[in-house]
């Protein structure tokens, strides 16, 4: 391992060695290319100690023109390991037994999609089972009926016959041997070769009592002294049932096979998105601050059971957890250590973590694009994130605002109420949701506070064309926000605000430029009197003509 120091210390020690003028100017460039190269290494979550497998559907596929039915495909002939200074990756057999790649598989990004009949990639080395990363969304859903399948398996050494890895469905329908695992659909198995041993080793969890059709994040690890597995399903800890445990045991660079069972058979339908391995156990921060990438990256809310905050890949919070608003927790963020670009998101997360609930809401980056890497939008900084949540109240708009600033136009709110946590710089972003929710016109409603009161703001949403209203806003960093609708169009003339700070109980005079509806205010949040020249007294907010003269904090529709 390169061992970092100073500029200064390294100065200094060439100096000191009387090396010569082109001898300091050698180190001094050397020294600060590898200052680069450290800090350009990217891993998931920025966990590069020990990373020695990485392989992601938005990187290093390559792929081929290909028909199925006499539709169009592209076939997955590599998968590059994306561990910095790797050179081996994933390779196909026959081209009809290639995966396909799905442009957009999962949250706007894509993914490789194996058929469940003959698909597979494989490679001769590399993997490392001592922290396994992996997630994959698999056609079927997960419950007591899933087909026994498998999504990653390596080679055990000096057993040609036996292989270990990650797998879905119950396997007590595949064999009595493990009726242990008749209330699971989620395993990893293994075999250290003990002599005269049957079954294998197995771990399950998960609980088919509680079935999903959602992606999977899933982390298989030892336990400290390597003597058992730990699994994590959504970035929570699960109660894993053992099936003898004596064969358990951890591998270090081996061949790999994704897809399907070791010699065949077992083949696995659906997408897989991203796999990562560690020659190490990896530590709790760490892997929450991997999970937190992913289930940015793809739209899947980490279990709140035991409340848990998303890290950024330096471990600090990008989203404090609300007990109150831990619903479809989803994000765009910048991260470079990560690798993460997130410019586009929704919640992909229906039932794994709360039954039934589906999110409704697409937040993209000055855009909406086909997927996100066609949103050709970029965040100004490094560690900027935009992540929310709803309280998983009802999609009905049934509760009305009485005290918006919209010229007095009466506003129906929804019940389901989002709140947002902002780290870093976002900026503008477009709010996306289905016209279906609507029978009249369309409104986003941003607040400071969730009980939406004379303080939030009205932005109207427009016709993207594609079935869905939109509209841009910029958010502070704790904001709120719903949608709403009305039956009758908002007027809304040029805002006039004043942007001054004063005292409570001060008054401020303007005279204004234009007729505009305002809101009037103390900067406590207290309503003032307002003199205004031919005033219409509103429910909220008032009209003022050309020349009104008025003492207030001025805000107002937007």
């Amino acid at each position: 391992m390169n061992k970092i120091v100073s500029f200064e210390t390294a100065l200094a020690v060439f100096n000191k060695n009387r090396l010569g003028t082109l001898s300091v100017v050698v180190g001094i460039v050397c020294f600060i290319l590898l200052q680069k190269n450290v800090h350009a290494q990217i891993a998931p979550g920025g966990v590069s100690a020990d990373l020695n497998y990485w392989i992601k559907a938005d990187a290093g596929v390559t792929t081929f023109n290909a028909t199925i039915g006499g539709q169009a495909i592209q076939r997955v002939s590599d998968w590059t390991n994306q561990t910095p200074g790797s050179t081996n990756g994933l390779s196909g057999d026959q081209d009809f037994r290639r995966p396909v790649f799905i442009e957009n598989g999962l949250n706007f990004n894509p993914a490789i999609n194996f058929d469940g009949n003959n698909d597979f990639l494989r490679t001769d080395n590399g993997w490392d089972s001592h922290s396994v990363i992996v997630v994959f969304n698999p056609t079927e859903n997960l419950g007591a009926n899933t087909t026994v399948q498998t999504v990653l398996v390596y080679d055990v050494p000096n057993n040609n016959i036996v292989d270990s890895g990650i797998g879905l469905g119950n396997l007590s329908t595949f064999s009595s041997a493990y009726a242990a695992c008749s209330n699971n659909y989620f395993w990893n198995s293994g075999d250290q070769d003990v002599p005269g041993s049957v079954p294998e080793f197995v771990g399950c969890s998960g609980d088919v009592n509680n079935s999903t059709d959602d992606a999977v994040i899933a982390v298989v690890r030892p336990n400290v002294n390597e003597t058992l597995p730990e699994h994590k399903l959504w970035g929570q800890d699960q109660v894993t049932t053992v099936i003898n445990p004596q064969e358990y045991g951890v591998h270090s660079d081996r061949p790999f096979t994704v897809g399907q069972r070791h010699g065949g058979g077992l083949f696995y339908e659906g997408d897989v998105l991203e796999a990562i391995s560690y020659s190490s156990r990896v530590s709790d921060q760490d892997i929450r601050k991997i999970e937190s990438y992913l289930a940015v990256k793809y739209g899947l809310t980490l279990n709140q059971d035991t409340p848990q905050n998303y890290l950024s890949s330096t471990g600090a919070s990008i989203y404090d957890i609300d007990i109150s608003y831990n619903f479809n927790i989803a994000g765009i963020g910048r991260d470079d250590a990560s690798g993460l670009n997130q410019k586009q998101s929704t919640s992909s997360t229906i039932n794994s973590v709360h039954t039934n609930n589906p999110g409704i809401v697409i937040v993209g980056l000055n855009n909406i694009a086909s997927t996100n890497a066609n949103n050709m939008n970029s965040f100004t900084n490094d560690l900027s994130f935009l992540l929310w949540a709803n309280n998983g109240a009802s999609t009905s708009i049934s509760t009305l605002v009485s005290s918006v600033p919209n010229g007095g136009v009466p506003i129906n709110r929804m019940d389901r109420i989002w709140k947002i946590q902002e780290t870093g710089t976002v900026g503008d972003v477009v709010v996306s949701i289905s016209q279906n929710f609507f029978n009249d016109i369309p409104v986003l409603l941003v607040s400071q506070d969730d009980g939406f009161n004379s303080t939030a703001t009205v932005v109207e949403l427009s016709d993207d064309m594609n079935g869905n209203y939109s509209g841009t806003w910029n958010f502070s960093p704790s904001d709120f926000f719903t949608f709403g609708e009305t039956v009758e169009i908002i007027d809304c003339p040029t805002v006039i605000i004043v942007d001054q700070t004063f005292s409570a109980g001060d008054n401020l005079s303007f005279e204004a430029s234009q007729e505009a509806v305002v809101f009037s205010i103390h900067n406590d949040g207290s309503v003032v009197d307002v003199s205004a020249a031919n005033q219409v007294e509103m429910t909220s907010g008032f009209m003022v003509n050309l020349g009104a003269e008025f003492h207030a904090f001025i805000g107002g529709c937007l």
